[in-house]
C-alpha cells in the first residue's frame, strides 16, 4: 500500500515538472526503487512531490497548470455547481418573490410558464460550465471556444480562437 502510495506521489510529481524537467521526473522513478528496497518509499516520494510543487511557478508550463486549475476549481466547478444544484434543489431564485408585491394574475401566469424554460437554461449552463473547466484543464482550445460561445459569451469566443497570435521578436 504505502509502495502504492509513493509510486503515485511520484508520478504526480513527475507529471507536475513538465517536459523541461523530464529527466529529473525518471530520476525521481528510478530512485524510488531503491528508497523502496530501503524500506522507505513514501518519504522520498513525499520529499520528491514537495520539491516539484515548489517548482511549479518557476516555469511557464508549471504557471499555467496553477492557472488553469485555480480557474477551474475556485471558479467555473462552483458556478456549474451551484447552477446545477438550484435546479435540481429548487432555487427562489428561478422565480422572484411573489409574495413582495401584488402581481396581477397575467404577470404570475407569464412567471409560471417561463419557468420550464429558465430550469432548462439554468441547467445547460451549469452543465457547460463544468465542461469548460473540464475542457480547459485538457487544454482542449476549440471545444471550449465553442462551449463559451453557448454559454453566453456572444460568439466572441470562436473570434478569439480565430486571431492570429502575434509573434514576439
Amino acid at each position: 500500500m504505502n509502495t502504492a502510495l509513493a509510486r503515485l506521489l511520484v508520478e504526480a510529481a513527475s507529471a507536475a515538472l513538465g517536459r523541461r524537467y523530464r529527466n529529473w521526473g525518471i530520476a525521481m522513478l528510478a530512485e524510488l526503487e531503491v528508497a523502496a528496497q530501503n524500506g522507505r518509499p513514501l518519504r522520498f516520494a513525499v520529499g520528491c512531490f514537495c520539491a516539484a510543487v515548489v517548482q511549479l511557478p518557476r516555469h511557464s508550463e508549471g504557471r499555467f497548470g496553477l492557472t488553469a486549475y485555480t480557474l477551474a476549481l475556485t471558479l467555473l466547478a462552483p458556478m456549474g455547481a451551484i447552477q446545477i444544484g438550484s435546479v435540481l434543489l429548487g432555487s427562489r431564485q428561478l422565480l422572484p418573490h411573489l409574495d413582495d408585491a401584488p402581481l396581477s394574475t397575467l404577470t404570475v401566469t407569464a412567471y409560471q410558464a417561463a419557468v420550464p424554460a429558465l430550469v432548462l437554461l439554468t441547467l445547460f449552463m451549469g452543465l457547460g460550465h463544468l465542461r469548460l473547466a473540464w475542457l480547459l484543464l485538457e487544454r482542449d482550445w476549440s471545444r471550449a471556444t465553442s462551449i463559451g460561445a453557448f454559454n453566453g459569451d456572444g460568439g466572441h469566443a470562436d473570434d478569439v480562437a480565430r486571431r492570429p497570435v502575434p509573434r514576439r521578436g
